[in-house]
């Protein structure tokens, strides 16, 4: 049911254009990492680099989308870590460079086997755990893409950093 549920999502998204509204992008990520478990974990730490007042237009239902799910790698993947981490620690990063604006969500948990990271944006091939669909990221990239973006996957030592960039003309403020 979980799987068949996952289909019919990714067909959804796929063809929604998004409906972009002002989003206040700080928020949005809070309320994102609150639906992740991510923000308020008793055992993770969490950090939203985004500066008060950065706002953008975009489609908050999808862009929310893509944070719950990034998000919820993260947490997933350091619970899963359990006392091989000694701070775990959750990251989102934003940097405004002129041509883009750019954030970051990293965690410092084991990383991505590389089976994962072969396939990480290919529908029905990209899971990393054990049931996964490989469908999470896939739909997370297309909603970017949609918005004028890129996602993208970096590895870190020790931990995983995905790279969101838009173009600058979807900041408003």
């Amino acid at each position: 049911v979980g799987f068949a549920q996952s289909v019919l999502d990714y067909g959804r998204q796929s063809g929604t254009p998004p409906r972009p509204v002002p989003v206040d992008l700080r928020a949005l990520i809070d309320e994102s990492a609150i639906d992740a478990g991510a923000m308020r974990h008793p055992d993770i730490a969490y950090r939203n680099d985004v500066p008060d007042g950065v706002s953008i237009k975009a489609d908050p239902e999808q862009l929310a989308r893509v944070l719950v799910n990034l998000l919820k790698n993260a947490r997933e993947a350091l619970e899963a870590a359990g006392d091989k981490v000694s701070k775990p620690e959750i990251v989102i990063a934003f940097a405004d460079k002129g041509a883009t604006i750019e954030m970051s969500i990293a965690d410092n948990g084991p990383g991505l086997p590389p089976r994962a990271r072969e396939n990480l944006f290919v529908a029905f091939e990209g899971s990393a755990k054990a049931g996964g669909t490989g469908l999470g990221l896939a739909i997370a990239r297309e909603l970017v893409a949609a918005h004028g973006g890129t996602l993208s996957y970096t590895p870190l030592d020790p931990g995983t950093r995905f790279d969101i960039s838009f173009p600058a003309s979807i900041r408003l403020g």
